[in-house]
């Protein structure tokens, strides 16, 4: 049986993409990394292989500037948790973007990261032949209170 997934998959051999943007809460520790990965599925049983994904970004602080020409790519193939050894048609599966997460040095709350999130099917280490279904992205981060005192600042 399969299931009904309303979600965005992204085919092999293909570079295909989905944009977003992300506003750090107020309850982050300023100046912390934050850690990006990604939640998905393959449509078959992909057993060793894995799909490559990247995430380009640009993080700025309220009153900066966003430039047109400069982003940072991210990436990741391995699989923790779970099965990381084989993995099953509609298995969760998590990968992590970036070992060593995003620095956040210098960044505050209420900052953006503009992001560009994409299965990077034409690089050699996505090695799946399948189509992935992509079931959430999030990023860990670290918190030091409940929020801040002022609306902009902590």
């Amino acid at each position: 049986m399969t299931p009904n997934l309303n979600t965005w998959f992204f085919a092999n051999s293909a570079d295909q993409e989905v944009c977003f943007s992300v506003q750090l809460p107020h309850d982050y520790k300023e100046g912390s990394t934050i850690y990006p990965h990604i939640h998905w599925s393959s449509t078959t049983a992909a057993g060793t292989s894995r799909v490559m994904w990247k995430l380009d970004y640009q993080w700025v602080n309220l009153g900066d500037q966003f430039t047109a020409s400069t982003s940072t790519t991210l990436s990741g193939y391995e699989v923790v948790g779970g099965s990381s050894e084989s993995l099953l048609a509609y298995e969760h599966a998590i990968t992590n973007l970036g070992e060593n997460g995003i620095s956040g040095t210098g960044k505050k709350i209420s900052s953006i990261l503009m992001c560009r999130l994409y299965r990077a099917g034409s690089d050699g280490s996505d090695t799946f032949t399948g189509s992935a279904a992509l079931l959430s992205i999030d990023f860990h981060y670290e918190i030091d209170s409940f929020g801040s005192n002022l609306p902009f600042t902590k």
